[in-house]
């Protein structure tokens, strides 16, 4: 008599609860994902003093915000000027002058210097609600929400180009006591609830998506199914944060519209996300990568099995 065929043994039953918890973890790791990376970067960049200003800086080096800044400055001084005692005839001379020593002014060391202070008390003004900025600032944002910057040291470094120039009585130029506003943020309150709500979410949210990334593919039943999944839905929220940054330049064009023009709104959008967007892609294209390894990993297996 032949022997019995030997009995394959049962495959082992996986636990369900594993299956349950992974899917739970690593659903919490895809809705994360994309607040992790905006958070992240604005917890390095925006709610940080230095970051701020490293951020902002360069956009005083930048010729359309130099002539936006130049324009706004000129008709402030002009305004001022058609308000003082002067005869008419020295305010239409002097106000036919100023446009260039304003804009040699504003191109100069000094301004960048007076720029960088300006944003490192704008910083501090928008991270405390308590603090409306005063004329030894530079900068002042008031409970309008009205963001401007001081006149008194710009009018002093004109008035003293067009006196070595010999721009006839520029030297009765007065001391000017007041600033241009540059734009104008509408819900001011809500911007430093979000800026405190960021900074809290920012400090835990990255760490929080890792871990949950991590242990939801060691306790799931199918590790490989689980990282495919997850990379996809991690690479797809990128893609949908990469759109509404897309629609977050529209929505900043209209919010500061009314003092700064749409190309100069365009550049501050550009120059503040510029590395969010790079953070962005290289999160989507590192977790599609993982996707499809995970994927050919699987395919590789199962070729040898069937040959």
């Amino acid at each position: 008599m032949s022997a019995p065929p030997a009995r394959l043994p049962e495959p082992r039953r996986r636990p369900r609860w594993r299956t349950a918890l992974a899917a739970i973890l690593l659903l919490v790791a895809i809705v994360l994902a994309p607040v992790a990376v905006v958070s992240g970067w604005a917890k390095a960049t925006v709610m940080s003093t230095n970051g701020f200003i490293e951020t902002f800086g360069p956009l005083a080096d930048r010729p359309e915000i130099q002539q936006q800044v130049t324009s706004r400055v000129t008709t402030a001084i002009e305004g001022q000027l058609s308000q003082t005692r002067l005869p008419d005839a020295v305010v239409s001379t002097l106000s036919s002058a100023l446009e260039e020593p304003v804009a040699r002014f504003v191109a100069s060391d000094a301004f960048r210097t007076l720029w960088d202070d300006s944003l490192h008390s704008l910083h501090a003004q928008l991270a405390d609600e308590t603090q409306q900025g005063s004329a030894s600032s530079g900068v002042t944002v008031d409970d309008k929400g009205q963001i401007a910057i001081q006149l008194g040291p710009i009018v002093t470094a004109v008035r003293s180009d067009l006196v070595q120039r010999g721009v006839p009585l520029a030297s009765r130029i007065p001391d000017i006591d007041h600033s241009a506003v540059v734009a104008t943020v509408s819900d001011l309150p809500r911007i430093h609830s979000a800026y405190r709500l960021a900074d809290t979410i920012g400090t835990w949210t990255p760490p929080a998506a890792v871990a949950c990334l991590l242990l939801g593919v060691l306790v799931a039943n199918r590790r490989r199914p689980a990282l495919i999944v997850t990379g996809l839905a991690v690479a797809i929220g990128m893609g949908l944060t990469w759109v509404a940054l897309g629609l977050g330049r529209e929505v900043a064009v209209h919010e500061l519209s009314g003092h700064l023009t749409a190309d100069s709104v365009h550049i501050v959008w550009d120059e503040t996300v510029d590395s969010l967007r790079e953070t962005v892609v290289v999160v989507g294209v590192v977790a599609l990568g993982i996707a499809l390894v995970a994927a050919l990993s699987g395919l590789l297996r199962r070729r040898p099995a069937e040959a």
